[in-house]
């Protein structure tokens, strides 16, 4: 109870632990989106700044140029009076020779409308100066509010590049949460295998214990027969040497006893190696192949439909099949023959022939051993790098129809028309060590 107790906590603290990455990812995710709609929010804040700041700005160079436009007005008008005044000195000129002192006083009032033409001529200057000027400041802030939306439609890339993203994480999650699921039914399928050898181990525990106590009776009678002893030492020699033997038997039932007990420890052990052996070889096969191969997740093998891959009665290869079968075959050989972690469990990979109940049993035994034979023949034409090491390994066989396929209790023909590859674990001479510990603790 002890042991499924600690089993319970061990599976109870995974799951909690996972729990807890789940949940720091999708706060992580959290905390990236609000920082990018922050960001974003700040970027649009800025550039309505900026062109409020524009706005205002073409305002002031707006009312630049009305006052450029009114000095041209005045000068315009000026340049009316000047021709006009001009005019009347030509008229005049006679009346001028004969009035100087008018004369004089009206080339002074014509210098005096020269300085202010020239000073208007100077303001006019300083205006396109100024208006210049502001038609720089102008093109600076243009560039500027062309370079912040250029900016801004980089941020909303980046952040439409930012959902895609979120969107991948969303289904990797939600893939890795379908893994888990059959994670969690392999374990389960683990733990009820888990579950019957410990069943035997506690058959063994209650054999131990019932040894145990004939031992304790055993005790107790020694210690009655030593207080016997103790009464007639002195005069009984005989039950001294009772005694000694007594001793030895004690001594040897308690190394027998410390024996089965290091046994029993050494057998569960092997038996959580072995356990574990397999799930751990077809979790490597699966981590390296992907998804391009199903593979049962129980045995670790590979079943190919003989519909596809023979004509009905053939044992040739159908041409368009060899192209489907390297592909579903090739990775996971050279998976098993290049991963050194994998290939040092494996005894032996069986590819075995499969046929229906159509026919003889000696008919369908012939055709399944050369279809299996097909397939062996059709592996070792492949380019794999370690060839030598797959000819000890792979062995071909035929069922015949000793293993059908069921539906609803009834055989299904075409499903047991099959080609299955499957591997053996090094673990035969482990298995029979851990069943005649188990036959001497009972």
């Amino acid at each position: 109870m002890k042991r499924n107790n600690n089993n319970n906590n061990n599976n109870t603290n995974f799951w909690i632990s996972y729990a807890d990455l789940m949940a720091g990812l999708l706060f992580v995710f959290i905390l990236l989106i609000g920082a990018i709609i922050v960001k974003y929010s700040f970027l649009e804040k800025k550039s309505e700044l900026l062109q409020d700041s524009l706005n205002t700005e073409s305002s002031a160079l707006i009312q630049a140029k009305k006052l450029i436009n009114e000095k041209n007005e005045k000068i315009s008008l000026t340049l009316k009076e000047l021709k006009q005044t001009s005019a009347a000195l030509k008229v005049n000129t006679q009346n001028l020779v004969k009035s100087t002192k008018t004369l004089d006083e009206k080339n002074e009032l014509l210098k005096n409308k020269e300085i202010i033409l020239l000073d208007l001529i100077k303001e006019k200057d300083d205006l396109k100066i100024y208006l210049s000027l502001k038609d720089k400041e102008f093109k600076d802030q243009s560039q500027i509010l062309s370079n912040t939306s250029v900016l801004l439609k980089n941020k909303e890339q980046d952040l439409l590049k930012n959902k895609i993203l979120i969107i991948s994480l969303d289904e990797n999650i939600k893939k890795l949460l379908t893994t888990n699921n059959n994670k969690d039914k392999e374990l389960k399928n683990i733990s009820k295998k888990n579950d019957l050898l410990l069943e035997s181990l506690n058959s063994s525990y209650i054999v131990i214990d019932e040894k145990n106590q004939n031992l304790q009776e055993l005790l107790k009678t020694i210690l009655e027969k030593k207080v016997l002893l103790e009464d007639f030492k002195q005069n009984s020699d005989s039950l001294d040497d009772e005694i000694r033997l007594l001793k030895i038997r004690i001594q040897e039932k308690e190394d027998k006893f410390a024996a089965v007990a290091q046994d029993l420890v050494i057998t569960k052990n092997k038996i959580k190696n072995f356990t574990g052996m397999k799930v751990k070889v077809i979790s490597l096969l699966k981590k390296s192949l992907g998804s391009d191969i199903k593979i049962d997740a129980q045995s670790g093998k590979i079943i190919l439909s003989s519909n596809v891959l023979f004509e009905q009665g053939k044992s040739q290869l159908k041409p368009e099949a060899k192209k489907a079968l390297k592909k579903a075959v090739y990775n996971y050989f050279n998976t098993i023959l290049e991963n050194d972690d994998i290939n040092k469990h494996i005894d032996k990979i069986i590819i075995e022939g499969h046929t229906n109940s159509v026919g003889s049993f000696l008919y369908n035994l012939n055709l399944s051993q050369k279809r299996a034979f097909a397939v062996m023949d059709f592996i070792f034409a492949q380019d794999f790098k370690r060839k030598d090491k797959l000819r000890h390994l792979v062995i071909s066989s035929g069922r015949s129809y000793l293993d059908p396929v069921y539906k609803n209790n009834i055989e299904d023909k075409e499903a047991s028309r099959r080609i299955e590859i499957k591997f053996s674990l090094k673990n035969e001479e482990a298995i029979k060590e851990i069943e005649a510990i188990l036959k001497v603790t009972k």
